[in-house]
């Protein structure tokens, strides 16, 4: 095989990274071949800058400032990760499973268990989808954002059933109403320890009844989930749907569904061989430039070209939540819609404020970086009017090539 040339090169840095700079596009051409360049990416270790102090806080009421600083923390937190973290396909991953098994800290309240969550989601995001979810139906954030933390055999809650089943695992059409019920029924006990903030398992909460549960039938608790769901054939399909769509900015057929489904149940459900197979498959490579960068794709793409600067980082952190998107604080269940949905009228301007702010920081600069290696990776749509522009900066920053990727 031949090493990637530029377009596929510059395709595979813009979907796999949130800033493209003419280095990276060298060294993915140097690689011996495609499949070399992309396993290369897959194979970079995990990288996670310190957490805050507070971390492993167990749940309390310390007051509204504090829990409020907490809040600021934490998102500057995840901000200073994605703006330093030498693995970016890692990090892609994470804010996809942060939109896919979405939970908010509007609902959860409480920042702790939120970190724990993003940090749960960086340790799997391209490890096996069984052991993820089986750490999502244990996660404290999503048990408090879908009400099962208090369910009981009495009277059992159908959020965390319903919406694993339509929105995390397997969509609609691919479960009944009785699914939901009997599932809702499995799930009872599964709850947080007031104390600790830790998973438990409340055994006297728990409906130990038999259920018929997705053609099975038995006397499931919470702990045989993951395999009830995997065993539908709809699983594998839904989550390699959600993936290609994600990489290639598109949805997939039938025919490619089916194909990609079929390399993830070879895998046991293993992701990195899913996102290899997609990252290499050739119809991949036809959709340079569909996708609007999202908020935090744009602001990140922004903060990783200039000196770090915490001031500069909250900031960004602002934009992006006027352009639409508030990590950790998704706008419901579902997630945010993004595609063209983030290019709406409203945020238009947030964005054009944005690349102001960058403009202006990088000229305050006494040696400021060397923007067009790392802005231009990507040809400007408006090319001959940088070049010849009394303020080239601006007008690459405000290009519509800024936008896209």
């Amino acid at each position: 095989m031949a090493s990637p040339n530029f377009y596929e090169a510059r395709h595979l840095a813009f979907r796999t990274h949130l800033h493209v700079s003419d280095s990276l596009l060298d060294m993915l051409q140097q690689s011996s071949s495609l499949d070399s360049a992309v396993a290369g990416l897959l194979a970079a270790p995990v990288d996670q800058i310190e957490l805050p102090d507070w971390h492993l806080q167990a749940p309390r009421r310390p007051g509204p400032e504090a829990i409020d600083a907490m809040r600021r923390e934490l998102i500057l937190w995840w901000f200073k990760q994605l703006a330093n973290c030498e693995n970016q396909l890692n990090e892609m991953m994470v804010l996809f499973w942060h939109n896919h098994f979405v939970s908010a800290l509007s609902k959860v309240k409480w920042p702790p268990f939120m970190l724990r969550q993003n940090v749960m989601f960086r340790s799997h995001a391209l490890g096996n989808f069984r052991t993820l979810l089986a750490e999502v139906l244990a996660d404290p954030a999503m048990l408090i954002y879908l009400d099962n933390a208090t369910s009981q055999s009495e009277s059992p809650n159908e959020n965390l059933a319903r919406e694993l089943m339509e929105l995390f695992t397997l969509g609609e059409g691919n479960y009944s109403e009785q699914d939901v019920k009997e599932m809702a029924r499995t799930l009872t006990g599964a709850s947080v320890s007031r104390l600790t903030g830790d998973y438990v398992f409340r055994r006297r909460w728990h409906d130990a009844g038999t259920k018929s549960l997705l053609g099975q039938t038995g006397t499931f608790g919470p702990q045989d989930v993951p395999e009830l769901i995997l065993a539908q054939k709809a699983c594998a399909e839904f989550i390699v749907a959600k993936l290609w769509h994600y990489f290639s900015g598109v949805q997939a057929d039938t025919a490619l569904t089916e194909e990609l489904a079929a390399t993830f149940r070879q895998a046991d459900y293993e992701l990195k061989p899913l996102v290899r197979a997609i990252l290499l498959h050739p119809d991949f490579y036809n959709y340079a430039g569909n996708q609007v960068k999202s908020p935090v794709e744009l602001g990140i793409g922004l903060l990783r070209f200039l000196p770090a600067n915490d001031a500069l980082n909250a900031a960004v952190a602002r934009a992006t939540r006027d352009m639409g998107q508030q990590l950790f604080n998704p706008p419901n269940v579902k997630g945010w819609p993004g595609g063209r949905a983030w290019y709406a009228a409203g945020f238009i301007p947030a964005r054009e404020q944005l690349c102001l702010r960058a403009y202006r920081f990088m000229h305050s600069l006494s040696s400021p970086p060397d923007w067009q290696a790392e802005l231009l990776a990507v040809s400007p749509v408006g090319k001959s009017e940088i070049e010849a522009s009394s303020n080239p900066l601006l007008l690459a920053l405000q290009d519509p090539a800024m936008q896209v990727k």
